[in-house]
């Protein structure tokens, strides 16, 4: 009678392990849904613009607009881009936003860190973080300035990439 009892149990726990590993499989078989356990409804955003080119007095990356019925939050920007050896001003960093109700404005100067010199250009880089909250109809904007006058010369190639959530509102 004692084996028996064991073997029900033993058994009852090998089902409960059978039943438990097919909801995996059957879990892991199909898409994942992205989202975070501790902020329910948030959807993580990032998106990435290049420097094409820049006039003299400012370089400018515009990113997309926030969708009608959600609001886009961004928490960290992460910037890699170069300058001509010849360039006699390091540029300010700004991370702005553009549209919607309110008017433009520059909501953070980033850091810009120094790397050094490689092919006859100055190397920089910018990892910070930030909160920008942007409204339907507004979008988030990368502007590099002179600190002072003189040339600025940002070369192309260098890009900016913006990282954050989106979250759905009524």
């Amino acid at each position: 009678m004692l084996k028996a009892k064991w073997l029900i149990r033993i058994g009852s726990v090998a089902t409960i392990i059978q039943v438990a590993l097919a909801g995996v499989a059957v879990a892991a078989g199909g898409p994942s849904p992205v989202f975070d356990v501790y902020s329910p409804g948030q959807t993580p955003y990032r998106q990435t613009e290049t420097i094409k080119s820049c006039a003299p007095a400012q370089c400018v990356l515009n990113y997309s607009v926030a969708a009608k019925g959600t609001r886009r939050v961004i928490t960290h920007v992460s910037c890699h881009l170069q300058t001509h050896i010849s360039a006699t001003v390091i540029p300010l960093a700004e991370l702005s936003f553009d549209g919607g109700t309110k008017p433009e404005s520059v909501l953070d100067f980033l850091p810009l860190e120094s790397q050094g010199q490689f092919n006859n250009l100055n190397l920089y880089n910018i990892n910070a973080t930030s909160t920008l909250v942007l409204d339907p109809g507004e979008s988030p904007q990368m502007r590099f300035v002179p600190a002072t006058s003189g040339k600025m010369e940002i070369t192309p190639g260098g890009a900016c990439t913006l990282l954050g959530y989106t979250v759905t509102i009524q």
